[in-house]
């Protein structure tokens, strides 16, 4: 756990709390670690999921499989992600997706009825802090879930990719990103190659500047003009 004290440190759901009291935290908490190769499944859809999990290094993308037997990228979460603690607390509810390691990963898990039960941990102060960033990170998935919706609500993949765009952008215009385009395109709902091909058009009008990992917004108030 030693190892990864300065990771989790970094994490939402750490902050505040010094890397000694994490591990005894973690202790305490009866976490433990597991590596997947890539495409191993964390968990199946339809699975109760009974711990909330923290991407140690590697990453994990959940997906769900639609009726026809194709699948869309519902989420991606990188290095120091916290995945499943909205669906550890839903006792008997089955995950809406499947877990799968997008490349060799490890995580730490950490067991929902530990974490709730009183006297859990001898470090009280850290444990309460770990308690208020648990519910800081579910109010922002909800906030992120809310964000979605309005993107798939959208008319038009122009449309969704601005709205995207907009909400992504630091005050700079700088929009970074860890997804693929092939996952970027899963979770605004749309075509890979048309959302290319969407990137490329955009560019050729000024409006964006497209770089790998990034996209610089170059016109602020066409593209909020899009987005209306």
């Amino acid at each position: 756990m030693e190892e990864f004290a300065a990771i989790l440190q970094k994490t939402a759901l750490f902050r505040g709390i010094e890397a000694e009291k994490i591990i005894q935290l973690c202790r305490d908490l009866g976490c433990y670690q597991r590596t997947y190769h890539k495409g191993n499944f964390l968990w199946q859809q339809g699975e109760n999921v009974s711990c909330a999990g923290v991407v140690l290094s590697g990453s994990v993308q959940a997906e769900k499989s639609g009726a026809d037997g194709s699948g869309i990228i519902a989420a991606h979460h990188s290095t120091g992600a916290l995945f499943g603690d909205i669906l550890m607390s839903s006792e008997h509810t089955g995950s809406p997706v499947s877990l799968v390691a997008a490349e060799d990963t490890r995580v730490l898990f950490l067991p929902f009825v530990n974490m709730m039960r009183e006297g859990a941990c001898a470090e009280r102060d850290a444990l309460e802090r770990f308690r208020l960033n648990l519910l800081g990170e579910m109010s922002e998935k909800y906030w992120l879930l809310h964000r979605k919706i309005g993107y798939l609500s959208a008319h038009g993949m122009r449309k969704r990719l601005s709205l995207w765009l907009l909400d992504e952008t630091d005050e700079s215009g700088l929009v970074t990103f860890s997804l693929s385009r092939e996952q970027l395109a899963a979770f605004l709902g749309v075509n890979r190659s048309a959302l290319c091909r969407e990137l490329s058009r955009m560019k050729a009008e000024g409006l964006i500047m497209p770089k790998r990992g990034s996209i610089r917004i170059l016109q602020m108030k066409a593209l909020r003009r899009l987005a209306e």
